[in-house]
């Protein structure tokens, strides 16, 4: 059966290599929530969702969420100049852009635990937060912040 979201290409006769793609998918290393919650929808677009690695990712995004109910932010988002036809072939291509008030990171992780633990997901225990959360003092909301 095919996952809801990819009954399009399904029915347009697509012929898609999920079993490559669970294994590039299981070889990721995440290293921020962002990730981690990116990682867990493509497991379960993929077929992988109720697996070792998406419970680990989804107890990880579950114990790493701050006090006052966000996850913390890296700068993730780059924009190159538009002169720039490969970015990701050269350094410094542009701004990279942070998530000060860590919206768009806290709606990614919310709805891939939404998807991963509620109605039609895989329905994955929901794993006990960690007693131990806290802010530090950089990832608390401050002005944005661009770096090259």
């Amino acid at each position: 059966m095919v996952d809801p979201p990819l009954r399009l290409l399904a029915a347009a006769d697509a012929r898609l290599d999920l079993a490559s793609t669970r294994a590039s998918l299981l070889e990721i290393k995440p290293e921020s929530a962002f990730e981690r919650a990116l990682l867990v929808d493509c497991l379960g677009l993929a077929g992988a969702g109720t697996g070792s690695t998406a419970r680990r990712l989804v107890e990880a995004l579950v114990g790493e969420q701050l006090g006052d109910g966000s996850w913390a932010s890296v700068p993730s988002l780059r924009i190159p100049d538009r002169t720039c036809a490969a970015p990701w072939r050269e350094t410094h291509t542009g701004p990279l852009y942070a998530d000060p008030d860590r919206l768009f990171t806290s709606a990614t992780v919310l709805g891939a635990l939404s998807r991963a633990m509620g109605p039609g997901g895989p329905r994955l225990a929901a794993p006990q937060p960690s007693s131990a959360r806290s802010a530090s003092a950089a990832c608390r909301r401050s002005g944005p912040t661009s770096t090259r």
